[in-house]
Order: structure tokens, then C-alpha cells, then sequence
């Protein structure tokens, strides 16, 4: 990550296992997605003196530049259970985020086809007419408004190989050509 992890606890005693913890489930968010840049974990207990049935809050905030920011909150009597689900929400929506290779034809750089499978606060993955998915956010679109464009929308777009995965790049409307013959 570009910036190191954050954790800040409110009415909860910090130790190492807690920071253990959590630390290891970001390395699992960033070998999700390497363009996870921040990750910002706050762990709250609602009244400082503990009572019975008073509930853990922990909060898990993901930032991935010009892509989207995620957020996750979970409640729970058990603090350790309830890090372990806020985490697991948030491997849900960065595993939702990740381009996934479905064919048996490798991506090429270029030119392609193909239509949006989701789009969720400006971060969207297309399939291509081979299966395989690209990762894109609002800002690669061309001509076109978020707001009103969606799963099953027909794309055309730039493919680019990148370190991190497939990346689609100006992507438009796909423009169809019809033979007059």
C-alpha cells in the first residue's frame, strides 16, 4: 500500500494480537487488488465502561484511486469475530472489484468488444466476447454517463495490459457495422 494501514481504536485497549489480526487481513485485501493505496480500520465500543451486550463496531475503509472507496461496518459482542466479518465484507466487495480470466483465450492488447457486467460507485468490470474481464473506472468512459449505463450495456475499449491486470481504457459505446450486401 502507498500509505501504511491506520487503526484507531475509541474505548478499546490496542494490543499486538488485535493489530496482528487486522494486519493480516489487509494482506489479503492487497493480494486481492494491488491498487489498494489506504486502508483505515476504526474499532469503537460504544460506552467505555463495558457492559453486557454492548457491541464492537469496527469500520474498514479501502481507498483505490480513481476506481472507488469502500466502506464496510460490523457489530458484534465478540471483537476478534467481528474484525474477521467487517474484513470479510470488505474481501466480498474488492473480490466483486477484480478482473477474472474465464476463457481459455488469453486477452489481448488492442482494440475489443464486449459488455459491462457491473458497475458499483464508478468502478465497473467488462467481459469480453472470449470471457475474459477488465477492470475500468468512470473516469475510462467516453461519451457516456455512469448514471445511466449499466450491466448488459455494449462496449468497445482499449485494452490494456497492465502490472496489476487487464485494464479497459476508453471505453464507449459499441458501435455496430452491418453488411448492406
Amino acid at each position: 500500500m502507498e500509505h501504511p494501514l491506520q487503526i484507531n481504536y475509541e474505548h478499546v485497549v490496542e494490543t499486538p494480537a488485535l493489530n496482528r489480526q487486522i494486519g493480516d487481513r489487509v494482506a489479503v485485501l492487497e493480494r486481492l487488488l494491488e491498487q489498494i493505496t489506504s486502508c483505515h480500520v476504526k474499532i469503537s465500543l460504544p460506552h467505555h465502561l463495558r457492559h453486557v451486550g454492548d457491541l464492537y463496531t469496527v469500520q474498514c475503509y479501502v481507498t483505490i484511486p480513481g476506481m472507488a472507496n469502500l466502506s464496510t461496518r460490523s457489530e458484534g459482542e465478540e471483537l476478534h469475530t467481528t474484525i474477521d466479518a467487517a474484513f470479510q465484507a470488505m474481501q466480498h466487495k474488492v473480490e466483486a472489484l477484480r478482473p477474472q480470466k474465464r476463457s481459455g483465450k488469453a486477452p489481448h492488447a488492442g482494440v475489443a468488444h464486449g459488455s459491462i457486467m457491473r458497475l458499483v460507485k464508478g468502478l465497473g468490470v467488462i467481459e469480453d466476447d472470449d470471457g475474459n474481464e477488465y477492470l475500468f473506472s468512470s473516469q475510462d468512459m467516453e461519451g457516456m454517463d455512469p448514471r445511466h449505463v449499466g450491466a448488459g450495456t455494449e462496449v468497445q475499449f482499449l485494452a490494456i495490459d497492465t502490472p496489476s491486470g487487464w485494464r479497459a481504457q476508453r471505453v464507449g459505446l459499441a458501435r455496430h457495422h452491418f453488411d448492406a450486401g
